[in-house]
């Protein structure tokens, strides 16, 4: 019977409020490149051009070693719309504090060649709703997604003016993914039958990726281009938990849940999109230089999330529907001191997200990012960076078509502060 159909949402298009380059992509892997909104591809002279291209690290002189870490704090608010769930609907995400955290080693051979590895979180999110009158909370009650890249990386020159360099990507991704899970609407009361919670939790397999970078360097402009490829993420064989614990015994449904709902294994795929950066590097001045960046993202290979049982009748694929964006971003140091340097940066970040499938997993929209930064020389084996970076998302309004039927606008606002310190040997 169509009125006895288990409606779960148990999605994993784990994206969430985040400060993350559209969809769920992490471009902050550096507190100096964070002061100058992430503009790097064609400075790439510090060992985090591990990460932004790593023809770059033939100009990573002796032997480095970089720690750094980012505070993500963000607040997000949701205002309902006709049709569903109608206008004085709203809701609140919980304050979410996160740590996406960068290492480097770098090790210069000769003149020529320079070994590099990185360890750094290039895709992730956290997101968390708990309004119980929020019907997005069948969509999503909490989730919180780590992606875990170790960058082993190799450069050398390839004549007086340019650099190539490549990596290997050794990827694994954690998971976690709490909702609420209703029956279908009772036709006796019209209203939806909350049975439980559901939680998806597990590590992906073990997954190999690439990327590779080039480097021109002139006397004051530097031109630079980076590329990882993409990868998928294989989930299987992940424990699936059900608890029915608060579910009222007397409810007609409730013989359906229980016989449906019983812990099991599921199995998914999440891919991580291919990114392509050009930059542009030019000296101004001996104290003053400017970066700019334009960036493509791959978003397209994102276009639905499908999801396997053991219970065949609770296999769901969903669509995302996801297209492929660019982004352009500038940035500029400035040399105040012979112990101090001061940044500054501004992003336009385009949302891949479309508006039948923006949700409280991703109220994502174009984004205006503002950055400032400082570097402190504390001698010439020590530098520590820090950075502020303002996210000002535009608002996002779902216009009647969410597949979810979660219809609103979305109002989102993030911040990320950045610590790095790096040792010279």
């Amino acid at each position: 019977m169509k009125s006895q159909k288990l409606l779960l949402f148990v999605a994993l298009n784990l994206s969430a409020a985040s400060a993350f380059a559209g969809g769920f992509q992490i471009n902050e892997h550096g507190a100096r490149q964070t002061g100058m909104v992430g503009t790097f591809v064609a400075t790439a002279d510090d060992p985090s051009a591990v990460f932004y291209n790593p023809a770059g690290l033939v100009n990573v002189k002796g032997k480095q070693i970089s720690l750094g870490t980012t505070l993500v704090t963000y607040d997000s608010q949701f205002a309902g719309k006709a049709p569903s769930p109608g206008f004085g609907t709203s809701a609140s995400a919980k304050t979410g504090f996160f740590f996406p955290s960068t290492f480097y080693y770098t090790h210069q051979l000769n003149e020529n060649s320079t070994l590099g590895l990185g360890f750094f979180n290039p895709f992730g999110l956290g997101n968390a709703w708990d309004e119980d009158g929020y019907l997005g909370r069948y969509r999503l009650r909490e989730v919180d997604l780590k992606s875990f890249y170790i960058n082993p990386s190799y450069a050398f020159r390839a004549g007086d003016h340019l650099s190539i360099g490549v990596g290997l990507d050794i990827i694994w991704a954690q998971f976690k993914l709490e909702k609420e899970i209703a029956l279908a609407i009772d036709p006796n009361t019209t209203q939806v039958v909350n049975v439980g919670t559901t939680l998806l939790e597990g590590n992906s397999d073990l997954t190999l990726g690439w990327n590779a970078g080039i480097l021109a360097n002139f006397e004051n402009v530097r031109f630079g281009l980076s590329y990882r490829h993409e990868v998928t993420n294989e989930v299987n064989d992940k424990d699936a938990t059900f608890d029915l614990t608060s579910m009222d015994l007397t409810n007609p449904f409730a013989p359906i849940a229980f016989d449906r709902l019983k812990n099991q294994k599921f199995d998914s795929e999440l891919t991580f999109p291919s990114t392509l950066t050009l930059g542009l590097a030019y000296q101004f001045t001996e104290k003053v230089y400017a970066e700019v960046d334009w960036s493509w993202v791959g978003w397209s290979s994102f276009d639905k999330l499908e999801f396997r049982f053991e219970n065949s009748d609770l296999n769901q694929t969903i669509p995302e529907d996801y297209k492929d964006v660019w982004n352009i971003r500038l940035g500029v140091e400035w040399k105040a001191h012979e112990k101090f340097d001061v940044r500054y940066g501004y992003l336009y970040d385009r949302s891949p997200v479309p508006d039948g499938t923006v949700s409280p997993l991703l109220p994502g929209s174009d984004r205006h990012n503002f950055s400032v930064g400082l570097g402190w020389h504390i001698n010439e084996n020590m530098d520590l960076d820090i950075s502020d970076m303002l996210v000002l998302f535009d608002d996002r309004d779902t216009n009647g078509q969410s597949h979810d039927n979660i219809d609103g606008e979305y109002r989102t606002r993030i911040n990320l502060v950045g610590l790095s310190f790096t040792y010279k040997f």
